[in-house]
């Protein structure tokens, strides 16, 4: 199964004719692009940034030949940045040949979560990348990742590079067309408003969120009544009760059913919510409402999934699955080095960080296929993304090799899955629900 997924991944012949398209190879150099992506994937990372010298070094022990830093960094221009993110938009729309899901999916057709990271840049940076500018050590330069993906088959669905003043709404909005008929998307509040709902609904699809603070909803018997999370509250209190499931309405001229999930918050969650709005308030000169007070007592999720077909514990585990990007965000930035710093001129950053995600997405294929078969093959446990990620870096030079200088993949499935139940399984951590034990209940909803 790997090898058949693995045999697609970056062809030689595909990066050349990508390489003449973008006009990035135009005559013979003595650095081909087959040397300059290596150099930039497999040069690139055991350290934080590597720098023009550390590519000479590279090329000279692991190509045998011999070049100047100079001309090194002429190759860093326009062309070879169009022509790095073709490769990686060409390795995002292959498909990954398996799936989790053992079901048909007459439920759902896909499991999308989404998020984004960001981090600052060095201020040469800001004609391409703006940032905040200079505000309490916030750079001029930052930028910005959006990224989706099926948690149900591993597509990467989204992964776009861009300025870090974007907001969520306008990803949002900008990319609503790309769902479809019974997906279940899964985002954090800053992607949701009321069009995005209204969207979702109308492309027959399903949202999970939690509800924002602009957001209104309306009780079901009286459309122009707003819910009180006071009451609820004095509700959740006298019943002692510690969720509540109901209809509400969301809309504006034409609104629509939905069910709100309300869990109330320990104690210590709610006074670190107040700590932080009164501390905002202050800053901004206006005091903390009542209404407020009331919502930082729970967590309020939205969605229009009934629950016939999504129970009310299920509902608020499944929302936790979001944190799966979270978890990737951090393999990239603590293993991957995609926020390494240092200075460069726009165009090689913009070439290092394609590479380093066209290296971040090649292994996130193979870990998605060694994640399959754990599951399918060990009592429905999963691979660790973590463990993965650092036993790649432990042998960086493996990947190379296997994809064009004709190592064995075999032999290293053989290793992998050998060691896989042992060295990369995912652990349970006291206090938390693992991941395959919510994606175990969700299997039985599809």
């Amino acid at each position: 199964m790997l090898a058949k997924n693995f045999s697609q991944t970056i062809d030689i012949q595909l990066v050349e004719d990508l390489a003449k398209k973008s006009g990035f190879v135009q005559r013979s150099s003595k650095l081909s692009v087959r040397d300059f992506l290596e150099m930039l994937m497999f040069g690139n990372l055991q350290s934080a940034g590597a720098s023009l010298n550390d590519f000479c070094a590279y090329l000279s022990e692991e190509q045998g030949f011999s070049i100047s830093k100079q001309g090194i960094d002429e190759r860093f221009n326009k062309e070879a940045v169009d022509f790095l993110k073709s490769l990686l938009s060409t390795e995002l729309e292959k498909k990954i040949q398996v799936n989790l899901s053992s079901s048909d999916g007459q439920h759902f057709n896909s499991l999308r979560v989404k998020d984004f990271t960001r981090w600052n840049l060095l201020a040469n940076c800001s004609t391409k990348y703006k940032g905040y500018g200079g505000n309490q050590g916030v750079s001029a330069a930052m930028v910005s990742i959006q990224y989706e993906y099926d948690l149900l088959t591993g597509k990467i669905i989204d992964l776009s590079v861009n300025s870090g003043t974007r907001n969520d709404h306008k990803d949002s909005m900008e990319l609503k067309e790309n769902i479809n008929k019974n997906d279940l998307v899964i985002r954090d509040l800053g992607y949701i408003s009321r069009s995005f709902i209204e969207n979702v609904i109308k492309k027959e699809a399903y949202f999970l969120n939690r509800l924002p603070p602009q957001l209104g909803v309306y009780q079901v018997k009286d459309k122009q009544r707003t819910v009180n999370f006071k009451d609820i509250v004095q509700t959740m209190n006298r019943k002692k009760i510690d969720h509540l499931d109901q209809e509400v309405l969301v809309g504006d001229k034409q609104y629509h059913r939905c069910r709100m999930i309300v869990t109330k918050v320990p104690d210590h969650i709610y006074s670190k919510r107040m700590a932080l709005a009164k501390r905002r308030a202050k800053d901004k000169g206006y005091s903390v409402s009542n209404e407020y007070k009331s919502r930082a007592r729970l967590n309020v999720y939205l969605t229009n999934v009934d629950n016939k077909k999504m129970s009310t514990q299920m509902v608020v585990k499944l929302y936790k699955a979001r944190w799966q990007v979270e978890l990737i965000f951090k393999v990239w930035k603590s293993l991957g080095k995609v926020n390494a710093l240092s200075k460069m001129k726009v165009e090689r950053f913009e070439c290092q960080l394609m590479a380093k995600l066209i290296w971040l997405v090649t292994n996130w294929k193979m870990f998605f296929v060694v994640n399959s078969w754990m599951y399918s093959t060990s009592q429905n446990n999963m691979c660790s993304l973590w463990k993965f990620f650092k036993q790649t870096l432990r042998k960086p030079l493996l990947l190379r090799d296997m994809l064009w200088r004709n190592a064995s993949i075999e032999k290293w499935l053989y290793s992998t899955f050998q060691k896989a139940n042992q060295n990369l399984r995912l652990e349970r951590k006291k206090g938390k629900t693992p991941f395959y034990d919510i994606f175990n209940q969700f299997q039985l909803l599809t």
